[in-house]
C-alpha cells in the first residue's frame, strides 16, 4: 500500500501531532510511507495571509518542524520543489495574472469567493501542477492531509478529488483538544482526541504508548480503511 503524507505549518498545527502517530504506525506495516515537505517554492501561503509574502524566518521555521515529523515517524522525505518544475512555474502565474479576467475553473472551485492576491494564485496554480504530478509519480493507494483551509492542502484534495485518489484530512477543532477527519471516498467523517498535544517529546517506539493512546490509533486507521487485523505491533496497555 503506497501512502503519502502533507502536515503543512509543523507544530503550528495540533492534528500534525495525530497525522504522524497514526503515519508511524502504519510505517511499521507499509515502510514506503513518503512525507511531502513543502520547502519554500511559495512566494505566499495560508500561514502568511496578513502579510501577503511568506516570511524567511516563519519558511526555514515551518521545514525544520516538518522534517522534525518526519525523522520522528521515520518516513521518506518528498521535497515539494521536485514535484514543481520551470514550465509549471510558467503555467501558474499566467493563470495568477489572468485570473482576473479569465476565472481558472479549478482555482474559483478552490478559493470560492476569497479575495487573494498574486501570490496567494500563484500558490494555488503551483499547488495543482505539484498534486498531479504526485499522483501520476507516486500513483498512491491513501493520502493524508492537514487543515482543510490551507490553500495548498485545498489544491490538493481538489486535484484527488478529480483523480478519485481516496484521501482523508485531518482538521484540529476550535477547541483545540479534537482532531476531525473528513473521509473523500464517502464524505463520512469522525472525531477524535488529540491524545498528545506534542508528538515530538513523545517516544515513537509504539510499544511504550499507553493504552488510550493506542484506542484512538486503532480507532483512526480503522476509519482510513485499514483494519486492525492487519496491524500487528505490541503495545504495553497500561
Amino acid at each position: 500500500m503506497r501512502i503519502l503524507v502533507f502536515t503543512p505549518y509543523g507544530k503550528n498545527r495540533l492534528e500534525n501531532n495525530l497525522v504522524h502517530l497514526i503515519a508511524s504506525y502504519l510505517n511499521t506495516v507499509y515502510p514506503e510511507i513518503e512525507q511531502i515537505i513543502c520547502d519554500g517554492v511559495f512566494s505566499a501561503c495560508s500561514r502568511d495571509l496578513k502579510s501577503e509574502f511568506t516570511s524567511p524566518s516563519n519558511c526555514q521555521k515551518c521545514i525544520k518542524e516538518q522534517n522534525s515529523f518526519v525523522k520522528w515517524s521515520e518516513l521518506n522525505p518528498l521535497l515539494l520543489s521536485d514535484m514543481i518544475s520551470s514550465s509549471d512555474l510558467v503555467s501558474a502565474k499566467e493563470k495568477a495574472f489572468s485570473y482576473g479576467k479569465l476565472k481558472d475553473p479549478d482555482i474559483s472551485s478552490i478559493i470560492g469567493d476569497e479575495n487573494l492576491g498574486h501570490n496567494e494564485l500563484l500558490s494555488v496554480g503551483l499547488s495543482l501542477n505539484a498534486a498531479k504530478k504526485i499522483i501520476s509519480s507516486r500513483v498512491p493507494d491513501l493520502i493524508i492531509l492537514a487543515d482543510k483551509n490551507d490553500l495548498i492542502t485545498k489544491s490538493f484534495s481538489h486535484v484527488f478529488k478529480n483523480k478519485n485518489i481516496k484521501h482523508v484530512i485531518f482538521d484540529s477543532s476550535e477547541n483545540e483538544s479534537e482532531v476531525n477527519i473528513y473521509r473523500s471516498t464517502d464524505q463520512k467523517s469522525i472525531t477524535t482526541q488529540i491524545v498528545l498535544n506534542n508528538l515530538l517529546e513523545a517516544r515513537s517506539d509504539a510499544i511504550t504508548w499507553p493504552a488510550e493512546v493506542m484506542s484512538v490509533v486503532v480507532e483512526v486507521t480503522e476509519f482510513l480503511g485499514i483494519e486492525s487485523g492487519q496491524l500487528t505491533l505490541p503495545f504495553s496497555g497500561e
